[in-house]
């Protein structure tokens, strides 16, 4: 070890989250992947739920993680958003049948939001004459 180095310097850690985003997207995939592939076992239902957790976990973290030029992605969170989101997890957990109803609702609000969002202003190409006068 270098003089005047230890094992208590912080060091800078870079994570991408690219790279994360798809590891918690493929944990939730196996983990979906394998509880409607297999039949039913204890050893499945051991991999199914380890895969579901280590996604929930990774996209969490994903959530988190600040994007290029900006803070995390938490910290633009209303807390009427974040009380939404903790009742929805805590409906769906108590009954994920529901989830597999939604779907389809999901998608349908998805193509409306498309379609109905508001169309990007044209940009004005007139010279800005405000400090002409000056």
């Amino acid at each position: 070890m270098p003089l005047g180095t230890s094992n208590n310097d912080p060091q800078k850690l870079t994570i991408s989250r690219t790279k994360v985003g798809l590891v918690a997207l493929g944990c939730v995939a196996a983990a979906i992947g394998l509880r409607f592939g297999l039949p039913s076992d204890d050893r499945k239902e051991l991999w199914v739920t380890a895969f579901g957790r280590s996604g929930l976990v990774m996209t969490a973290l994903w959530i988190a993680l600040p994007s290029k030029g900006k803070s995390g992605s938490v910290a633009s969170v209303t807390p009427s958003t974040a009380l939404g989101a903790v009742l929805a997890i805590l409906a769906i957990s108590a009954r994920p049948q529901i989830l597999i109803r939604l779907i389809p609702v999901f998608v349908a609000l998805g193509v409306v939001a498309h379609y109905l969002r508001p169309k990007p202003k044209q940009r004005d190409e007139r010279p800005d004459r405000s400090n002409w006068m000056k």
